[in-house]
């Protein structure tokens, strides 16, 4: 009998087996959170690339913050997840 990365037969202290972690939903939540505001920002940047090119300024104004926010929000759920 092999002992493989999937089996789970071997003793724990081994460091073989790894346990199957059912998805969590509070931690997929965050991810959400997280990936949605990566996505709207790269929508953003992408259809205003010559906007910005023109007043470069405006790359840090108040109304793009909540979804820059929604990133570090859903990465900082995910953080606490998982402590």
């Amino acid at each position: 009998m092999s002992i493989s990365c999937y089996d789970c037969s071997a003793p724990r202290s081994s460091g073989h087996c790894r346990r199957y972690r059912e998805p969590q939903p509070r931690r997929l939540f965050a991810l959400g959170i997280a990936w949605f505001g990566l996505g709207v920002a790269l929508l953003i940047v992408m259809a205003r690339c010559h906007f910005f090119q023109v007043n470069e300024d405006q790359i840090v104004a108040q109304r793009y913050l909540p979804w820059s926010m929604l990133v570090w929000m859903g990465l900082l759920l995910t953080f606490v997840q998982r402590s």
